[in-house]
């Protein structure tokens, strides 16, 4: 049996084992499949289960690719605000931004799963109006993150920015790159895009380094 679906039958598991064992195989099925192959059928076959058990725990493929998606914004959002809460109000504005772009682009965010993940469910979200706008909002919240995170850095550099325009952009910018290195690793390192990242945002903030 296929490491994921080891002790999924096992009668000793909660009802919400056994959802966070179908959301981990749906982003596994995603990643190997695609969004055209991938289906609840094959999350199933992925399993070693019915189809009509994952039915038992969730209503549609829609709602199984919902949850699933909510499933990876809530662990990416748990895991950003434990790192905000490690850089304190006094500390450097830098390291506050520099701690985001490293979550950003972590070993976990740009792995082939989590990558071929969300590759396949923005693909899906193009048809699928609830996901697109659940996809949306997470952005908007990203986002917001860094009109925190900038407006900080541009205060200290004495900078003017619009701090939400910026936002908008860079947040452009690394969703690219993330992309990039997801779709094509030969192409930017995760120390490239970095790089790449500080340059663009300090030109933007301290256009008198350039």
């Amino acid at each position: 049996m296929p490491e994921r679906a080891q002790g999924f039958k096992s009668s000793r598991l909660s009802a919400t084992e056994r959802r966070r064992q179908i959301i981990e195989a749906t982003i596994s099925a995603l990643a190997d499949h695609g969004p055209q192959k991938c289906t609840l059928r094959q999350v199933a076959k992925d399993l070693e289960v019915a189809p009509s058990l994952i039915n038992y725990f969730f209503k549609s493929w829609d709602e199984l690719l919902m949850e699933t998606y909510r499933a990876l914004a809530a662990r990416y959002r748990t895991e950003a605000d434990e790192l905000s809460h490690k850089v304190k109000a006094g500390d450097d504005p830098r390291a506050a931004l520099q701690a985001y772009i490293d979550h950003y682009f972590s070993d976990y965010w740009t792995s082939d799963r989590i990558a071929g993940a969300y590759i396949s469910l923005w693909a899906l979200s193009r048809s699928e109006v609830e996901l697109h706008g659940e996809m949306e909002r997470f952005a908007r919240t990203q986002q917001n993150d860094l009109v925190r995170l900038i407006a900080s850095y541009a205060a200290e550099h004495r900078d003017a920015i619009d701090p939400e325009r910026a936002a908008a952009a860079f947040y452009m910018l690394l969703s690219g790159l993330w992309y990039e290195r997801a779709v094509n690793p030969g192409a930017v390192s995760r120390d490239r895009a970095k790089e790449l990242a500080w340059y663009v945002l300090d030109s933007m903030i301290s256009p008198a380094r350039r």
